[in-house]
């Protein structure tokens, strides 16, 4: 029993590979089943990735740091800098404000041309309103220059066609024998000026002068017969001229010419007609010249009928 026991004892642990020249040896504390290996890695790496985040803090604040020593001298302290950039904005802002100032401008200036041709039209409406009752409201003047050349009496008229009164009226009128060919004047001219009282409406005035030229027997016997030497040597010319407010605040101004011819009569084919007295002074040349050729054509049908 002894015996078998200590050879049970000395027999050899099917485990243990010591005897056993192809199995290693391993060390004590490091078996297979030991977890001690993988905390260390995990510490290590722990470890490794703290040293790296603190290296980059490290590095960071230094570049930020770095940028801020750098950046107060050259850019904070900077006065040439920042006068460089607030001239810059300066004109930046300049030119966004002339842009916009402009196009305000052109607003503007648009508004006021709606605005003035808006006000131009209500002048033209209103100037038309105005003329519409001028026209039927206001005091019209007439002025008339009849002459009687066998009396020598000159007569000058004003009469009041409107609706309004004709007020502040001033007459002025001239009177001169002239030679017919150039307008010499023969003896002194005749100048008036009557008082004229303001006109009401449908009434009116007249004035006379006698004049102290007469006609001839010759000029007086002329009327019913062709005149060898017509028109004559000497014309009467008178001139009128009337200025009145017609009731709205308008001055109207009147002129008048008038000048006398001798009297004369035309008989051709049968007809007969004449004249003589008082014309336009702007008419009396072409009058004359259209009076001679139909007295020569009277005088030649005549001739031919014969």
């Amino acid at each position: 029993m002894h015996d078998e026991t200590e050879k049970q004892i000395e027999q050899p642990d099917p485990d243990d590979n010591t005897s056993d020249p192809e199995v290693p040896m391993i060390p004590r504390g490091l078996s297979s089943g030991d977890d001690k290996p993988d905390a260390y890695i995990e510490h290590k790496s722990r470890k490794d990735y703290i040293k790296s985040a603190l290296h980059q803090l490290r590095w960071l604040a230094f570049w930020r740091w770095s940028w801020v020593r750098w950046l107060w001298p050259n850019v904070f302290m900077n006065a040439a800098l920042w006068t460089a950039i607030a001239t810059v904005v300066i004109a930046y802002a300049n030119i966004k404000y002339t842009q916009y100032a402009g196009k305000q401008w052109v607003e503007m200036h648009n508004a006021a041309v709606v605005a003035s041709n808006t006000l131009e039209e209500m002048k033209r409406q209103t100037f038309l309103s105005r003329q519409q009752l001028v026209g039927t409201e206001a005091a019209v003047l007439d002025l008339s220059v009849p002459y009687d050349d066998g009396s020598g009496v000159l007569t000058v008229q004003l009469s009041n066609n409107g609706h309004a009164t004709a007020a502040k009226i001033h007459l002025s009128v001239d009177a001169s024998q002239q030679k017919l060919q150039d307008g010499t004047l023969i003896g002194d001219p005749f100048h008036f000026e009557p008082p004229v009282q303001p006109i009401p409406s449908g009434k009116g005035l007249g004035h006379t002068w006698t004049l102290p030229w007469h006609l001839t027997e010759r000029e007086r016997q002329q009327g019913g017969h062709w005149p060898p030497d017509w028109p004559g040597k000497r014309t009467f010319v008178f001139r009128a001229e009337v200025t009145y407010q017609n009731g709205f605040g308008d001055e109207i101004r009147q002129e008048v010419c008038r000048q006398w011819l001798p009297g004369f009569s035309i008989d051709y084919r049968g007809q007969h007609f004449g004249g003589g007295g008082l014309y336009d002074c702007a008419d009396i040349k072409a009058f004359i010249k259209s009076t001679l050729e139909q007295e020569k054509q009277a005088e030649k049908d005549a001739q031919q009928t014969k």
